[in-house]
């Protein structure tokens, strides 16, 4: 017999299984969410935690089997999308925060300051010793570290100390480190020049100046971020910031300004109308911008995309390009180099917050650009003011879209050796 000719009786209880499911929401798995993360020793896999959460809750296989009706859920099955959603829930909530790296999560009461699971453990200076760090300087209100040179080591998630130059190398801080690498963005306010390379940091523990202590046999790195590979300097770092902990849980007037996903799908399921059901008021965002305010910040990004035109067109002009032109309100660039190959060019003003979507948007316009007003043969390319993270760049590479970085007033590459 085949599932289309089930028995009455069957059919009717597959139906009754599948309308209770549907009826569930993402909080009603969340205390099984939470359960399955201590389960798994308060840190875990997001997969790891909805398997486990499953489990937990004891669901029969029919009822696992039910399909979800979410539009575009991550999970086809529906109990694996509450579960997915509930992880959220429990986020915002306060209950859980996201892990050393994507995709984990541990509980919120979790000493963040336990060692790094795979012992990537880094070292870097603040302060100078002609000028040290205040003694009110605090860890926990950094989000950006730099240094002088960078780093093909640090990566997300690593756990960077913090020693303080000018006080005997006394660990200051402990960080987990939120970018990819470093960066030439955002600069820093106090000297650029000398130290050009960023990196963001998550506080994990903050130690005053005044109580900081030294380790010995390791000192305040000069140029960049090193690596600490020796265990018993590593577990003496840990043990230089043991009990000044930073508390991770999102505060209580940050969670209630935090809409809960209880039901992320509801919008999209049909529902009888409810005339007297009035509309969810309006959120202001998180940073809420006055009309003046959001005009500066356009301004200053169509002058930086300007800046980053004008500089490569001085660059290609005096690397003997030709037939250099624009298409307003389409192709930002576009020029044919010595050797006859025709490119067009995309200017992007790039941050920590918006590489992914500023380098995904200039890649679907140069497709564009490319069908609407080029030839297929077209080479396409990136200008950026900021170094891309190792994987954007990598992304790009396999796309076989070049990438020009300006600084200052010049391009940072040798035009020719850009591999388009």
């Amino acid at each position: 017999m085949t599932a289309a000719e089930e028995p009455p009786e069957r059919e009717a209880q597959t139906a009754a299984v599948t309308q209770r499911i549907h009826r569930l929401k993402p909080s009603d798995l969340a205390e099984h969410v939470r359960a399955a993360v201590e389960a798994l020793g308060g840190e875990a896999q997001r997969v790891e935690i909805i398997d486990r959460a499953l489990a937990i809750g004891g669901w029969s296989e029919d009822e696992k089997a039910v399909v979800s009706w979410y539009t575009g859920a991550a999970r086809k099955y529906h109990l694996r999308s509450l579960a997915d959603y509930a992880v959220t829930v429990c986020r915002d909530r306060g209950e859980l925060i996201e892990g050393d790296s994507r995709g984990r999560w541990r509980l919120a009461g979790l000493n963040p300051t336990r060692p790094h699971r795979h012992g990537r453990v880094f070292t870097g200076g603040v302060g100078v010793a002609g000028g040290p760090v205040p003694a009110d300087w605090a860890a926990r209100e950094q989000t950006h570290l730099w240094f002088s040179q960078q780093s093909q080591q640090l990566g997300r998630g690593d756990h960077l100390f913090v020693l303080g130059a000018g006080r005997g190398s006394a660990v200051l801080g402990l960080f987990e480190t939120t970018s990819a690498g470093m960066s030439r963005t955002p600069r820093n306010s106090f000297d650029p020049e000398r130290w050009p390379w960023a990196i963001s940091v998550r506080a994990l523990a903050s130690v005053p100046p005044n109580d900081a202590v030294s380790v010995p046999d390791v000192t305040a790195p000069r140029a960049t971020a090193q690596p600490i590979r020796d265990p018993q300097q590593r577990a003496a770092l840990y043990s230089a910031v043991e009990g000044y902990a930073v508390d991770l849980a999102p505060s209580e007037e940050a969670r209630s300004s935090t809409l809960v996903p209880e039901d992320r799908g509801a919008v999209r399921r049909a529902r009888p109308f409810d005339p007297g059901h009035a509309p969810t008021p309006a959120r202001a965002r998180d940073a809420l911008l006055d009309v003046e305010e959001a005009l500066a910040r356009q301004e200053k990004g169509r002058q930086g995309h300007h800046v980053l035109l004008v500089h490569l067109h001085a660059a290609l002009a005096e690397a003997e390009w030709r037939d250099l032109e624009e298409i307003p309100a389409a192709i930002d660039l576009r020029g044919v180099s010595p050797s006859g190959d025709r490119v067009i060019f995309e200017a992007k003003t790039i941050s920590d917050s918006n590489e992914t979507s500023q380098c995904r948007s200039a890649v679907a316009q140069l497709l564009e650009y490319r069908l609407e007003y080029g030839r297929p043969d077209d080479r396409l390319c990136i200008v950026v003011d900021a170094v891309l993270s190792p994987r954007r760049a990598e992304v790009l590479e396999r796309l076989g879209i070049g990438v020009l970085t300006v600084q200052g007033d010049a391009l940072s590459e040798d035009i020719t050796s850009v591999q388009w």
